[in-house]
């Protein structure tokens, strides 16, 4: 997702930050990152971030939804 969407602490035009899904610079630390969507952009990105997680095998968490999606197995 971030070649993409670069997080917003690349250095970027304030076009890039205006098309931006992320609403803050994503979070990163031991086995997990956080990515704040904005509302108007979260249904298209939250699929695709759960698509890219299952495809790599990795756990999603959606707090709006309060739901984990594992992976297909």
């Amino acid at each position: 997702m971030v070649s993409l969407y670069p997080d917003l602490t690349e250095e970027m035009s304030d076009e890039e930050i205006d098309d931006s899904p992320w609403m803050a610079a994503l979070y990163t630390g031991p086995g997990f990152r956080l990515a704040a969507i904005s509302w108007s952009r979260s249904v298209m990105v939250a699929a695709n971030l759960r698509f890219l997680a299952n495809r790599h095998g990795l756990i999603c968490y959606d707090p709006q939804a309060d739901i984990v999606i594992a992976p297909a197995r």
